[in-house]
């Protein structure tokens, strides 16, 4: 779980936990990408919009440095028309918008 909010990292977490999901948590991109590589996780969610490196490039890195495909969901505050797209074509398989529902 990546994002620059402590509280969504915590929300999420707190969720994923609760169906007996082992959970990484970075702050930005360049973490993610770091975690990514060392312990390969098994689902990627990463918000977009975050300081050192955003989303968008980070999975887009991710996907040259990890040859193994993982898995990847776009977590957004921006909700706009065209959204979607951009992040199929950034290399994410999904997004979802916050606030989202459990």
């Amino acid at each position: 779980m990546t994002d620059d909010n402590e509280i969504n990292r915590l929300l999420a977490s707190t969720i994923l936990q609760a169906y007996g999901a082992e959970v990484l948590e970075a702050i930005n991109g360049t973490e993610a990408i770091e975690q990514v590589m060392k312990f390969a996780p098994d689902l990627i969610l990463m918000d977009i919009q975050m300081p050192v490196m955003d989303g968008m490039e980070a999975i887009k890195e991710i996907s040259i440095k990890q040859p193994q495909h993982i898995p990847a969901i776009a977590l957004t505050a921006l909700a706009l028309k065209g959204d979607h797209q951009k992040c199929l074509e950034a290399g994410f398989n999904d997004y979802l918008s916050k606030p989202f529902e459990e």
